[in-house]
């Protein structure tokens, strides 16, 4: 008796259709690989994405400064009046007022100066500080630009003992204490 062998080689076309499809696959799967790679995993594009999230970060600060300087109300409509708000400020005892005229800056110099009003507070210099502010004077150069105004003391031989320097906040149109 003789077996029958039903058994087929497969056809050419379904293995060619298989062979297309496992290829397609492939590439699929090494696209997606080099896809992730170079977006997502490669130390180029974590560099990439670190500095997009520091850009953006520096950008939502620069806007908070802006709307910080613009919403400032603690200055005089001239340099004269933020001197004499300030030395009131000083001679109160208020260093937290007498610290909020100086300028807002990306340094946060005022933050500084506050720290040094405090310890002249603690220390009681603030008479003293006060005095010196009482007999600065405007100084008058045609070569300091028209946003900024010194006031100062100067000595026997006209030279600058001690100084504060005005700057205009053009943004709230104030003068502010830019240093001192």
């Amino acid at each position: 008796m003789a077996v029958e062998n039903n058994i087929q080689p497969p056809s050419k076309k379904r293995s060619f259709v298989w062979n297309a499809l496992l290829f397609v696959f492939i590439i699929f799967v090494v696209a997606a690989i080099w896809f992730a790679w170079s977006r997502l995993l490669s130390p180029a594009a974590q560099t990439a994405q670190e500095v997009e999230q520091n850009y953006a970060a520096y950008q939502e600060w620069e806007e908070q400064y802006r709307q910080a300087i613009a919403q400032d109300t603690y200055g005089g409509s001239t340099p004269e009046e933020t001197l004499q708000l300030f030395i009131e400020a000083l001679e109160n005892g208020d260093v937290e007022l007498a610290s909020k005229y100086f300028l807002i800056d990306p340094n946060n110099s005022h933050i500084e100066y506050r720290k040094a009003l405090v310890d002249k507070k603690e220390s009681k210099e603030l008479g003293l500080l006060v005095t010196l502010l009482q007999k600065m004077e405007k100084i008058e150069d045609s070569a300091i630009p028209d946003d900024v105004k010194i006031f100062g003391i100067r000595n026997d031989k006209g030279l600058l003992d001690y100084s504060i320097t005005f700057k205009l906040n053009q943004a709230a149109v104030i003068w502010k204490i830019e240093e001192i």
